[in-house]
């Protein structure tokens, strides 16, 4: 997927087979491939915010929000009942889940909605790990947690692992190290 952003004219475009999508996106700052289908679209306020929208390869929403906001725009519905400031979220193509990394005093979750944009459930960081990050390898979300002491840490001294996260009894899975 080629993408062409025109920050004049506020235009997004790229092709899927033999069409071309344009989109109009007034905040427009850069954007990329993302996941498998999707195209990823940072973006910058007047109030030197900055936020993230994602469109599938047709063109339409599928979320957008605000860095360090408290809610967020899923397909056509607004979700206002974040407990947190919004770090970071991505969509799970596979699953069809939402997926928002928030935090609150100090201390971050992973909140999981459905494809109704209905609260299903919370993960917190395991045990001596904090969740630091999102990370969205060919449309399979992970989570990436940092250890909080010495034992966490591998031969050579890394301390940032990716976790799978089970969307099925909604917990978290130590995968591998973060290269």
């Amino acid at each position: 997927m080629d993408v062409c952003v025109n920050k004049s004219k506020k235009t997004i475009e790229w092709n899927v087979g033999n069409r071309t999508i344009t989109i109009y996106n007034e905040h427009v700052l850069y954007a990329f491939k993302h996941g498998k289908n999707l195209l990823m679209v940072k973006e910058k306020y007047e109030s030197l915010e900055s936020g993230f929208s994602i469109y599938d390869k047709s063109g339409n929403l599928v979320f957008s929000y605000k860095y360090l906001g408290d809610s967020l725009t899923f397909r056509e519905m607004n979700i206002t009942d974040i407990d947190g400031a919004i770090i970071s979220a991505d969509y799970e193509e596979e699953k069809r889940k939402l997926v928002i990394l928030k935090e609150l005093e100090e201390t971050r979750s992973l909140s999981v909605y459905d494809e109704r944009g209905d609260f299903m459930a919370e993960i917190v960081s395991p045990q001596g790990y904090a969740f630091i990050s999102l990370k969205n390898s060919d449309g399979n979300i992970m989570v990436v947690a940092q250890g909080t002491s010495d034992i966490t840490r591998d031969s050579f001294g890394r301390n940032d692992w990716n976790f799978s996260i089970n969307f099925d009894n909604f917990y978290v899975q130590k995968k591998s190290i973060t290269q």
